[in-house]
């Protein structure tokens, strides 16, 4: 995760660390919680992803 990614978040349980001379390729995510409410255009939107 790039850095300037990790500024946005409270860093108390997180801890970084810089690889060095890896072959590391970029990919997407999608996170949500399970339990809590998502709108109908949230779901929809990750449905596309899962079904791709």
């Amino acid at each position: 995760m790039p850095d300037y990614i990790l500024s946005h978040f409270h860093k108390n349980n997180i801890r970084s660390l810089h690889i060095v001379g890896s072959s590391l390729r970029n990919e997407s995510a999608i996170v949500w919680f399970n339990n809590r409410y998502l709108s109908k255009i949230a779901k929809k939107f990750i449905h596309t992803f899962l079904n791709n």
